[in-house]
């Protein structure tokens, strides 16, 4: 992009462009590691494994459910409700859908959003001294899909961030560092933050090419 005249100009074009965030709180940009000094590492997994797979089968339900709502079509008749509702369709989404103002492709949108919507758990610090004797529970953990983040990792989720696509700023000549530096200056300056900012960097392996 060319360079633009002011910071405002700068940092909007680079965020309308996808390549950097606006500056946000670090936990809205990434999963922050979840520790508690007050419950054990085994305890910490099993409440993190257990929200993780209420997660996972709450995704599923809602999927199926919008496959039972697919079919249905965008007008259904009378049969093909009674049909729905054999198959296993609860009433109240029939009502729902009847009542949506997209009707029944609406409804069905709405429950693949709340599934792909749905957050999952924050990844669980475990000490290294704690590697040992939490193993197994670490390994199914991880089987389960939950994230692991082990040593002491004093990560502030409320300190201000911004994740950058490094490949944005290359050109014919490389990566261009000078507006990559003044692209962070300006972002800094709009959003009045003086003090450090987390910097989380994507494309590393393809600007480096």
């Amino acid at each position: 992009m060319s360079r633009p005249s002011n910071a405002a100009e700068l940092v909007s074009a680079a965020i309308d462009a996808g390549w950097i965030s606006p500056v946000l709180p670090l936990a809205r940009l990434m999963p922050v590691p979840a520790g508690d000094a007050d419950t054990d590492a085994k305890t910490r997994l099993a409440l993190a494994t257990d929200l993780q797979r209420s997660l996972d089968l709450a995704r599923r339900t809602s999927l199926g459910l919008a496959d039972l709502v697919e079919q249905l079509g965008d007008a259904p008749r009378n049969a093909d409700l009674t049909e729905a509702l054999v198959s296993g369709l609860p009433e109240p989404l029939i009502e729902a859908g009847l009542r949506h103002p997209g009707g029944f492709p609406g409804l069905e949108r709405q429950l693949r959003q709340n599934a792909m919507a749905a957050t999952s758990p924050a990844p669980v610090a475990i000490d290294a001294s704690d590697v040992a004797e939490a193993g197994t529970d670490i390994a199914a953990a991880r089987a389960d899909g939950l994230g692991i983040c082990i040593g002491d990792l004093a990560i502030d989720g409320s300190a201000d961030a911004v994740a950058i696509d490094l490949f944005g700023f290359v050109n014919e000549n490389g990566l261009d560092i000078a507006l990559l530096a003044d692209t962070l200056h300006a972002a800094r300056t709009e959003a009045g933050q003086a003090g450090a900012l987390t910097i989380l960097l994507h494309g590393i392996a393809t600007a480096a090419h």
